[in-house]
């Protein structure tokens, strides 16, 4: 209840406190935050990670947001660490953010400093794939037409459903060219 402490917390920003937290599997904590404005904001974790900790899930009105964030950074001590859990639409008001252990049963602890809403754009839209141009070489006229010419020209090796089976059989000798309309 009382704020933590610790060196690894920018000073210039939080004064250096936070909430020291342990969170085991399966038990959660929830806070609530005001947003005043209607937008797309990105949505930022910022704490600081031990050489232990727990992994973390968190979820914002009831839905998951982002990755797993691991609070256990492999032996480097204590860092402050950021966690970019993705671009989400909000309207004005309060949400709930529930932040929820995914694994360590033991009495593995987090700093947990805080939840950054930056107003951005939403992602633009995947465009669309564009619709494939097909021009099967058994429907084109050819000029001069080539030697051995026999179209459509069919061939077993060739897929089903896609090239009718169909295709143009030629054949060029060294230095000369046909050209397809």
């Amino acid at each position: 209840d009382k704020p933590f402490v610790n060196g690894a917390l920018p000073a210039d920003v939080t004064d250096g406190k936070a909430i020291f937290a342990i969170i085991r599997k399966d038990t959660e904590t929830v806070m609530t935050f005001s947003v005043p404005v209607d937008g797309t904001y990105s949505i930022i974790f910022k704490g600081v990670t031990d050489n232990n900790g727990p992994t973390l899930q968190f979820m914002l009105d009831g839905n998951a947001i982002g990755g797993k964030v691991n609070m256990a950074n492999g032996g480097s001590g204590w860092t402050f660490a950021s966690f970019d859990l993705g671009k989400l639409t909000l309207t004005a008001g309060v949400h709930t953010l529930t932040i929820r252990g995914v694994d360590v049963d033991s009495e593995s602890p987090c700093v947990m400093d805080r939840l950054v809403l930056v107003p951005t754009e939403p992602d633009e839209p995947t465009p669309e794939p564009p619709q494939e141009l097909i021009f099967e070489f058994d429907t084109l006229t050819y000029t001069p037409m080539p030697h051995w010419s026999e179209i459509p020209y069919t061939h077993g090796a060739l897929p089903e459903g896609v090239t009718d089976k169909r295709v143009a059989n030629m054949s060029l000798n060294l230095g000369e060219e046909v050209s397809v309309t």
